[in-house]
């Protein structure tokens, strides 16, 4: 079969192809069914995987810089000290385990997660609660939760070093050869899959090993995240014990996140490494599910907390003439920066009576120097480059959204705004909305700005189907059915439904 013919990933017509020949690839070849020292080893590997052979193909890929490790050596007697304290420590049972991730936003006053803070802050009333977070050990996280904490990050560099003394046989690396062959062969790269092994499967490992210390020494009934493509070892540690999973949604689900897409055969439930449950925002989502999960219409707390919430005096007003003027650009990140900035130079000449706020992806906060020169020059652009403001602030005084493709797009329709898909780039996620015709499709930038001077609008979309409201009532109505069973999800939400 010859190799899939794509010089560019930026066409997303290219990486939809791409994605359904990777995984016939994975089903073709059995991958699913290999084991390495005793786990699956595919799934462990296959998102390092498929991200580099896209990045591979994405020309304004930057590779991230490497954590300092002098400062971790710096570090290193506090951490320690902590791991010592810890050992002395009691170790309690918990109802619940929440694993945090990294994307933190002022929230009442404190710095924290947006995705578990509200479903906390909710539970902790009722539940006990244990929260492993990853952050610096300088960082208060104690004050900001109204819940134990564990602190993850002197376990996790704890954890890669330990993992830096796995080491394959020659049978093993026969095994990833072949597969490294085989995928040059359908898919026209080379990848190094022992270095891949080393760098994320042993690391893996060893986080299952040090995961399933803890279910064994805290004893929670049900462990709640949201999977970053990292938490493998997770996952099967608690499934192992038998602690149901819960996964939350914190991103755009669609065909082409590959975290979320398996091929039909790929060993369906037995395969250890996937959360029995996914608490969704939205029963809108659950058909971009391709895997054996049961996914539960919950909501998104932070967000429908944020749509109650007044708007603040912190964002600085413009003046009333520009009521219905204001604009929020959700930039790109990797594959159509160049056309996102292009396209916002472009409105703000076709459109000098409106006000252009050029939202940063979050990665891309502290290169907002390297912005053309056009936008200092532009004083009807504004550049968003910190999360001093929520952009939930901005959806609230703006009429206007511009994206490609981004959970914040449908964020922004629940806020009400009018929102334009470029068809550049990774559009095709959005799909289903402008299929719908609740966004427009827009190739250029006279053609948003033709629609927004003749106050052209979308058809509506029924919202609660994508954020479902009373999310935290919902949760707190379900989570006991999981943690007492682990019933199917439908029986469950059924109850949730007679009890709303």
């Amino acid at each position: 079969m010859m190799p899939v013919a794509t010089d560019s990933l930026e066409d997303k017509a290219s990486l939809v192809e791409f994605i359904q020949a990777f995984l016939d690839f994975e089903q073709k070849n059995g991958l699913f069914s290999i084991k390495i020292k005793g786990h699956y080893f595919w799934d462990y590997v296959r998102y390092a995987v498929f991200y580099q052979y896209v990045y591979s193909h994405c020309h304004e890929y930057v590779e991230p810089k490497k954590s300092n490790l002098f400062w971790h050596v710096a570090q290193a007697q506090r951490y320690l000290v902590y791991l010592f304290l810890w050992l002395l420590k009691k170790k309690d049972p918990y109802d619940v385990l929440v694993v945090n991730y990294d994307r933190n936003r002022f929230f009442n006053g404190r710095y924290v997660n947006i995705t578990t803070y509200p479903i906390i802050e909710k539970l902790n009333r009722k539940l006990k609660i244990l929260l492993i977070d990853p952050a610096r050990l300088d960082v208060d996280i104690e004050s900001n939760y109204p819940c134990d904490v564990l602190r993850y990050r002197p376990f996790y560099l704890l954890d890669k070093v330990l993992s830096r003394f796995f080491r394959y046989n020659n049978k093993e690396k026969a095994v990833f050869e072949e597969i490294g062959l085989k995928f040059q062969e359908r898919f026209g790269i080379s990848i190094d899959l022992l270095a891949l092994a080393k760098q994320h499967y042993s690391f893996q490992i060893q986080s299952y090993r040090r995961y399933l210390g803890y279910f064994k020494k805290y004893k929670p009934k049900v462990v709640m995240y949201a999977d970053n493509a990292h938490l493998k070892g997770l996952i099967e540690a608690a499934n192992e014990i038998g602690i149901p999973t819960v996964d939350l949604q914190h991103s755009l689900i669609s065909p082409v996140n590959i975290l979320y897409n398996y091929p039909s055969q790929a060993g369906g439930r037995r395969l250890p490494t996937l959360s029995k449950f996914v608490f969704t925002f939205g029963d809108f989502w659950h058909p971009e599910y391709r895997l054996p999960i049961h996914p539960v219409a919950v909501g998104f707390p932070f967000l429908e907390i944020g749509k109650r919430e007044p708007a603040s005096a912190g964002l600085v007003r413009l003046p009333d003439n520009k009521a219905g003027k204001r604009i929020i650009f959700i930039s790109d990140h990797y594959f159509s920066k160049s056309q996102s900035i292009g396209t916002a130079l472009a409105l703000s000449d076709l459109l000098p009576e409106h006000v252009i706020y050029y939202k940063l992806r979050p990665e891309d906060y502290r290169n907002s120097r390297l912005l053309p020169e056009e936008f200092r020059l532009k004083e009807n652009i504004k550049v968003i480059d910190n999360d001093l403001v929520s952009l939930y602030e901005y959806f609230k005084i703006c009429s206007y959204q511009i994206g490609i493709n981004s959970t914040a797009l449908y964020e922004g329709l629940a806020f009400g705004l009018t929102t334009f898909v470029l068809k550049t780039g990774l559009y095709r996620e959005m799909e289903r909305l402008y299929e719908g015709g609740h966004v427009f499709l827009a190739s250029n930038p006279e053609e948003i700005a033709r629609k927004i001077l003749i106050q052209d609008a979308p058809a509506t979309l029924d919202m609660n189907r994508v954020f479902r409201t009373d999310s935290l009532t919902n949760i707190e109505n379900i989570l006991p059915g999981i943690i007492e069973g682990g019933g199917h999800a439908a029986e469950i939400e059924k109850q949730n439904t007679q009890r709303s």
